[in-house]
């Protein structure tokens, strides 16, 4: 993965967007956890360590803060 030095920090150039996580069925806001979180363990895994979210991105904020 390539990186960028930020601040003394190496950050991944690809970033995981938050905001469509899977949800658990069409129209839905509930999230997926399961699958989600195997998307997740994914990106880390093969590098990216840059996680864009926002409060407004439905739950997915809260989600990615568990531990």
């Amino acid at each position: 993965m390539k990186t960028r030095n930020h601040k003394g920090r190496l950050i991944s150039l690809l970033g995981f967007g938050l905001m469509r996580l899977p949800r658990i069925s069409q129209g839905s806001f509930d999230i997926d956890e399961e699958a989600s979180a195997k998307l997740i363990d994914y990106a880390i895994e093969n590098g990216v360590n840059y996680f864009d979210s926002a409060y407004t991105y439905r739950g997915a904020e809260a989600f990615a803060g568990r531990d």
